[in-house]
């Protein structure tokens, strides 16, 4: 943080992550709840009053999934961030809009789709909570309010502390890859207070990289999904997509000018492997020389194409015709020779 530190607002609001074999368990509250609820590791008791849950028994990696997907969506916080910060460097701020963007952030806290953007909500309230108890009973000895000035810095710091832990939220999986070192999902409690999201992020990271589970970004539809490894690149509902249009794609090029002519030979090499009625007659040698014949002609010409689609070259494409048809005529007399023989 470059701001100076005035104040020590004493935040208290903290996220928990259980894992078990059942799945993964998102729960928040303050330290004295989450201390309560978490007595016994073992068997947390996610129903003490007073404990926000998010969601219960999702697939692990659920959170950083949400992460991942909720990071374009700060926006929706972060307005209400800036909309208190002004509260508390105007004097004359009504009552009325401090509700109002409280009841906004209610709002989000209880109905958004994402969970990631629901623990945001519900930290600022907690956080300006804390805030505004400081500014109002700032002067202890006196149980007076702060002075104007004071409460502007406070308004400074605490809208300087909110867009670092967003930060840190939104940003910090993505900077982790751990080494891999597989283990058994057992009873875990990754347990943080918010100012510290970034070591509770962190803890969570090692524990899904070394449980070979990743929060991966798909390269069709952009959106995160869970895979066991990182070299994944599409999620489940893209990869039908994507093989019928590599298929449409491949079949397209396959139509147009040499490609289409690459094709019709190489399809004749096969028939004759394939369909031929010698083809099981033939000595080793013979099926020998034809294979290395056919595997010469595709690995050379998809060489020559990848060349010609990087060049264009216009004489690269008569090149290129020559040498199909040269290997058609070798591919004719050697299928004549094995007939006669």
């Amino acid at each position: 943080m470059t701001f100076e530190k005035k104040f020590n607002v004493g935040y208290d609001y903290s996220a928990a992550l259980l894992i078990s074999e059942n799945g993964e368990t998102l729960i928040g509250g303050s330290s004295q709840i989450l201390k309560k609820a978490l007595k016994d590791v073992e068997n947390p008791n996610i129903n003490t009053k007073g404990i926000d849950v998010y969601y219960r028994n999702k697939n692990v990696g659920t959170f950083a999934v949400e992460l991942g997907n909720g990071a374009s969506e700060t926006e929706k916080v972060i307005q209400y961030i800036d909309k208190l910060y002004t509260n508390l460097l105007n004097k004359n701020s009504t009552g009325a809009k401090v509700a109002e963007t409280k009841l906004n952030l209610e709002t989000l806290f209880r109905a958004d789709h994402n969970f990631s953007v629901r623990v945001l909500a519900r930290t600022v309230m907690q956080w300006y909570a804390a805030v505004t108890d400081m500014y109002l009973n700032g002067r202890h000895r006196l149980g007076l309010p702060l002075p104007q000035k004071e409460r502007a810095q406070l308004g400074e710091q605490f809208r300087e502390e909110m867009y670092a832990m967003v930060g840190q939220m939104f940003t910090e999986l993505k900077k982790k890859r751990p080494q891999h070192d597989s283990t058994e999902i057992t009873n875990v409690v990754i347990c943080h207070d918010m100012t510290n999201v970034a070591e509770l992020l962190d803890e969570y990271s090692r524990f899904l990289t070394q449980s070979k589970v990743y929060a991966v970004l798909c390269e069709s539809c952009n959106t995160y999904f869970l895979a066991h490894s990182w070299n994944a690149h599409y999620c489940e509902n893209c990869k039908p997509k994507r093989k019928t249009l590599s298929k449409k794609l491949y079949a397209e090029k396959c139509s147009d000018g040499i490609r289409k002519q690459r094709q019709v030979v190489k399809y004749r090499f096969e028939n004759f492997i394939y369909k031929s009625k010698i083809w099981d007659d033939l000595s080793d040698a013979a099926k020998t020389e034809y294979q290395q014949l056919r595997s010469e002609y595709i690995s050379s010409t998809k060489s020559m194409l990848e060349q010609y689609e990087y060049r264009g070259e216009a004489a690269m494409e008569r090149e290129i015709e020559r040498y199909i048809k040269d290997m058609d005529t070798k591919r004719v007399e050697l299928e004549g020779m094995l007939t006669k023989g």
